[in-house]
């Protein structure tokens, strides 16, 4: 069969056209006063229809006799009233009631696009794309936090707000380690350190250089005050020249682990380095052999009594009268002395 809305091809016995959603079973639901039925199937038909909408049929005028109502005791509509009363029911409002009850079952399809608005429309000035204006003050405030927060983290004013190594110079004598400090070499990292000028490093080395000469100046004068004091000094004159040794023996140990840790310069100044830190061994060698006398001598009441002891220890390091390692010291020193590369 046929819809009689919409004409698409609908099987049979279906009571809502699957394409336009029209009830196809009013004709069996709805009483009419009077009307024209097909001959075939007895569906209900609106005038002027040619083919019935139910099985197909071709129909005309002849073809469509008029059928008797039965009264169902469905609800009283308009026309069917007046056929009870044997009143002539207008065909056109029978077609007309058909028509309007169908249209209120449709099925409503609606675009999910909008339609075309007018371009005057208020709404529509305000649905447009944002202006230029705003883009520029969108990126222009982008660029103002991005900047900001780029300088508050760079600090580019202060170089050295973030530093956070020791470069403030320190005395550093009355800890053991002569001179001043400038830097604290263990605690940069190597990427500093290599950074240095060649000048610096030289510089760092040199002073290192001269002061392995004055240590060995106050350990030979050490050595003389033991050979003065050792055995015929008193009590007190001997525990101050034995601290006085102690104390120089730290300082030679602390010189040579700064020596150890200094900037080669990427290498250029790596022999000079190891040839400072032979001549500060040397000297701590002789400092390490004063001071194990000096606590030898101070464990005896009478150290004149056990000089020979004291002796063989305090000149342990000596060969042929002489201490081989004051000689390998005076003999290097100068031949040593760090040239700028």
């Amino acid at each position: 069969m046929k819809c009689p809305n919409c004409g698409a091809d609908v099987p049979d016995g279906t009571f809502e056209c699957p394409c336009c959603h029209f009830q196809l079973g009013l004709t069996q639901r709805i009483p009419v006063a009077s009307g024209k039925w097909c001959p075939v199937c007895g569906a209900l038909l609106a005038d002027g229809m040619s083919v019935c909408p139910k099985c197909g049929t071709p129909l005309d005028d002849a073809a469509t006799p008029a059928r008797t109502v039965r009264d169902l005791g469905l609800p009283e509509i308009d026309g069917a009233q007046a056929s009870k009363t044997g009143e002539d029911v207008d065909p056109d409002s029978t077609s007309a009631l058909l028509q309007a009850y169908a249209k209120s079952r449709e099925a409503r399809i609606e675009s999910a696009i909008p339609a075309e608005q007018d371009p005057s429309s208020a709404v529509l000035r305000h649905d447009r794309m944002p202006r230029a204006r705003v883009f520029v003050f969108t990126a222009l405030l982008a660029i103002f936090v991005i900047g900001g927060a780029a300088l508050a983290i760079t600090h580019p004013w202060d170089p050295t707000l973030y530093k956070t190594s020791t470069t403030t110079p320190a005395d550093t004598s009355s800890a053991g380690f002569p001179g001043t400090l400038t830097t604290l070499t263990g605690q940069d990292s190597s990427s500093e350190t290599t950074s240095s000028s060649t000048d610096t490093v030289y510089e760092a080395i040199l002073a290192d250089y001269t002061t392995l000469s004055e240590l060995e100046t106050k350990l030979d004068a050490c050595v003389a005050t033991f050979d003065e004091t050792a055995y015929t000094g008193d009590l007190s004159s001997r525990t101050s020249a034995s601290s006085d040794a102690s104390a120089l023996s730290i300082k030679i140990s602390n010189l040579i682990s700064n020596i150890s840790q200094l900037d080669d310069g990427a290498g250029t100044y790596s022999s000079d380095l190891a040839n400072l830190v032979k001549l500060g061994n040397w000297l701590r060698n002789r400092a390490d052999a004063l001071t194990d006398a000096w606590a030898l001598d101070l464990s005896y009441d009478n150290p004149s009594e056990y000089q020979d002891e004291i002796e063989a220890v305090a000149k342990r390091n000596y060969a042929g009268g002489t201490d081989s390692f004051k000689k390998q010291f005076d003999e290097n020193y100068d031949a040593w002395k760090p040239t700028q590369k």
